[in-house]
This record gives structure tokens, sequence and C-alpha cells, in this order.
């Protein structure tokens, strides 16, 4: 089977949604099928090329570039966003032509006006993913498709709007390729010049509004009173990143918080395992795949309960929920988690057990073809 992959940020960007893609092409292409993907790209420069697969790039503006003006309330990215979405889309539509032909399967993420006109014009299998709450202008299109598929909050929420049609699809974690020894862990920890007796909290993510990092800084802050002996690392690339370097410098703590970019999954791993604790402060997220890479890496998390976290996270059995920009009961469980080693280990033994046993590609993978291959059955009839 051949299979094409439209995803409008994945030459701009890389976030969960574009890892999500990835990772399950690589596990279709597992099961013998063929992969190619569609991508957006800037006018004269491709940030994130897709080396993977073979790739086709398609330009227009890209709108989202504004929206960091913005003050975001809801999660997504605002009416901007669904414009861009539009622009691009039917930009591809066009461009398609014959090519569309040589393909058994469309997967599309998040653009399901594309998504329904593929299906309309070419009478070929799609399937979308919403990597989050749809907004409610896409209601009526979304209750016309074919294939949908979703996980956590945005699952929870298109039952009641298109529940005949919606697969639970969950991500899958990658294992890391081993467990660090001691002496690889101290090596890196020197190379970006942390003690050994210094305690390490990771956060992972796009630097973005979303992500409320002043929260986990402010909070980090205070935090140096009770621990002088703490890092932070920040891993990721995002439009607040002047911001965040801006606060840290207010609050002189150029030397414990570490931003050190986007790095790939390859090397990803080896940042988890130096870590003591795992923290993301977002004001809303979906179903966060950094929360199993964690897990799988065996690190205990304290996370805000918004969107599907808490469907990860049950507060006080394997991890911790906090309220967004509670610095208090931050500061709190997080400390709790550092002092407490046996509390610690329990969680992580827990949450290993957890994601080994409820996360895979290959299955993502096998529900995926099964359905692609039951859609492209019933349009033969």
């Amino acid at each position: 089977m051949r299979i094409l992959f439209i995803n409008r940020v994945m030459g701009l960007w890389r976030g969960g949604g574009e890892n999500f893609d990835l990772n399950l092409a690589y596990s279709l292409k597992r099961l013998g099928c063929e992969v190619e993907f569609i991508t957006g790209c800037l006018k004269k420069r491709i940030l994130y090329p897709v080396r993977e697969f073979s790739t086709k790039y398609v330009y227009t503006p890209y709108l989202g570039i504004i929206n960091k003006k913005l003050k975001i309330k809801m999660p997504g990215f605002g009416k901007l966003w669904i414009l861009d979405m539009v622009w691009w889309g039917k930009k591809v539509l066009k461009n398609l032509g014959l090519y569309i032909k040589e393909f058994d399967a469309v997967w599309v993420l998040g653009l399901p006006d594309l998504a329904y006109n593929i299906q309309k014009y070419y009478k070929i299998p799609v399937g979308v993913r919403f990597p989050g709450p749809p907004d409610k202008l896409w209601y009526k299109i979304i209750r016309k498709l074919p294939l949908i598929f979703a996980n956590g909050d945005a699952y929870n929420q298109l039952q009641f709007i298109s529940p005949s049609n919606l697969i639970y699809l969950n991500p899958g974690v990658q294992p890391p390729p081993r467990y660090m020894k001691l002496t690889e862990i101290k090596s890196l920890k020197s190379k970006l010049k942390i003690s050994n007796r210094d305690k390490i909290l990771l956060f992972v993510g796009r630097l973005v509004p979303i992500k409320n990092l002043p929260f986990l800084i402010s909070g980090f802050k205070k935090m140096k009173y009770k621990i002088n002996t703490l890092k932070l690392l920040i891993i990721g690339e995002g439009p607040e990143k002047a911001k965040i370097l801006k606060l840290i410098d207010k609050y002189r703590l150029n030397n414990d918080v570490l931003l050190l970019g986007y790095i790939e999954n390859k090397e990803l791993w080896k940042y988890y395992q130096i870590s003591d604790i795992f923290v993301l402060t977002s004001n809303y997220d979906n179903f966060p795949n950094v929360i199993l890479e964690a897990m799988i890496n065996k690190l205990p998390i304290v996370a805000t309960r918004v969107g599907g976290i808490s469907l990860q996270i049950k507060d006080g059995i394997n991890g911790y929920l906090v309220t967004p920009n509670n610095i208090d009961v931050l500061v709190e469980k997080i400390v709790t988690l550092l002092y407490n080693e046996d509390l610690k280990e329990k969680i992580v033994k827990y949450n290993y057990k957890y994601v080994q046993r409820n996360f895979s590609w290959e299955k993502s993978g096998e529900i995926v073809y099964r359905k692609f291959y039951e859609l492209k059955t019933y349009i033969k009839r």
C-alpha cells in the first residue's frame, strides 16, 4: 500500500503532531507500505527537511508567525491558524493532479477541508488525525469525513461531534536504544557544565505561549531558595525564546537554566536519562508524547492538570498534577519527589510498565493499515 502523509508544518517546525506522523510513517513502512510526505516550507528555506521520506514542499506564507503576537486563550491557534490551513490546503489540492493517483490512501493531520476534497474529487481513502480538539467551524465538515483518528482530550470532544467514524489511536513510544552507564551520564553532565551532585529538571517542547514556560521558570526561581544544587534543561525551539531568555536574565538564572534548542530524537533520550524529574507546565495539552517519553526513560513527572494530561497522570499515583500558575504547589510537588527516593522509584516502575503495556507504534500502524484497507475495499464496491 502506498500512503501519502500531508502535514502543514512538518517542514517549518517539529511538535508532537509532527513526531507522531513520522513515527507512524516508520511503523507503516515496517509493515511494507511505501510512504511519502507533502509539507509546508518558507519561501526560500526549508527549516526542518524531512530526510526520512521522499517529500514535496508546498509554499504559502505561514500565518502562524503572526499568532505569536496574539493572546491565545484556547487549545489551538485561533482563526488565523484556520485561514492558514485553508489557504495552504487549497494550494496542495491544486498541485495534486495526477500525483495523487499513485497512492492507495492519504493521511492528513488536522486539515478536514482538504481531506474532504481529496475524498470527494479523487475517491481515495483518507484519514484525518486531530492532534487537539477541532474548532467549531469544522464540525459540519467533520461529520462528512469517512475516517477520523484522535486520542486524549481531542477524542473525548470529537465523540460528541462524529462518533460513527471516530477511531481511538494512541501514539506509540520509542524505547531508548539503551540505558546509559554512570560514566556516560557523568560525561554528558560534564559537557553541559553540570555537577554530579546537581539535581536536574527537564522540559521538552516548543517554546510557545501555550507551554507556559514563565510559570516553570518562576517556580524554578523559588525552588532555588530551597535546593541550591538545581538545574533546569529546556529543550525545544519557538517564538518565545527571546522572552524566555529575557526572563532568565531578569531572575539571574543564566548559570542554572540551560536552553539547549531542538535536539533530534536519536539524541534526545540521553537528556531524559541524565535528568531527575520531567516537568510540563502547559496551559493546554491534548495528550503529550513527551510524557510517555519521560515514562519510558524512567523519569517521574510533574505536570499541569489540563486537557488530556489527566488521562496520562493520576495525581499522587504515577506523578503529580498541579493547577496552572500555582507556583507554591509546583514547588512543593517537585521538592517532594527530589527528597523521596522510595516514592520516586515506585512512580518510575509504575510508569515504565504502563507505557510498555499500552503504547506501541506497531499496534498503531496496524490499526491505520487495517482501517485504510477496509475503506479502500468499501470505496471499490
